[in-house]
């Protein structure tokens, strides 16, 4: 029955029309980030679509950005001018390159609609999260604030998709939030 229904799902997802054409931007915000290179290795928060973590800059040039006690996004950074500019090279479990070079922005291009990004998190948290947090992270990246959504016309049906992967009782990948169902943006 799940496999029908997501299959129905995906079908209005795809009759919609500008479907290809919706919008994949990624909001991020740093939290304090330093202005020059630490001495000692440094944290502060960040969101990257949606998704709460901890940005951990060691006093090599590289960062990690922790969810959840995991890895969820890294790369490097240089320092200079009174700000630090953080080159990305995985997010979410992708090896993906990026630019958070303000405390806040965008991220265009790295994922073709905000399901995209859903689906890529929801599978980064069921492979690297258990109970609670899973679906708490899959719910952070489905929310409204950590994309932007003002094209994005498969953001209800990709997210009730990305519930029905496993979304089984106690699995946690979001199905104990409904998915993200009934969710507007």
């Amino acid at each position: 029955m799940r496999y029908l229904l997501l299959v129905a799902l995906l079908a209005v997802s795809f009759a919609t029309p500008g479907f290809a054409q919706q919008s994949g931007t990624l909001s991020f915000s740093l939290s304090n980030p330093p202005t020059s290179t630490p001495a000692t290795q440094t944290s502060f928060d960040a969101t990257i679509g949606g998704v709460k973590g901890t940005i951990t800059m060691n006093t090599d040039g590289t960062w990690t950005m922790s969810v959840a006690g995991q890895t969820f996004a890294s790369g490097t950074y240089t320092c200079g001018g009174g700000s630090c500019s953080f080159s990305g090279t995985t997010l979410s479990g992708k090896n993906l390159s990026f630019s958070l070079t303000n405390k806040t922005g965008t991220l265009s291009g790295l994922f073709p609609n905000h399901g995209a990004w859903v689906s890529t998190v929801a599978g980064w948290a069921n492979s690297h999260l258990s109970g609670r947090n899973r679906g708490d992270v899959v719910s952070q990246a489905a929310g409204g604030k950590g994309h932007d959504a003002s094209n994005d016309l498969s953001h209800g049906s990709a997210q009730s998709a990305s519930s029905l992967n496993g979304g089984g009782p106690g699995n946690g990948n979001g199905a104990e939030h409904g998915g993200g169902q009934g969710h507007g943006k």
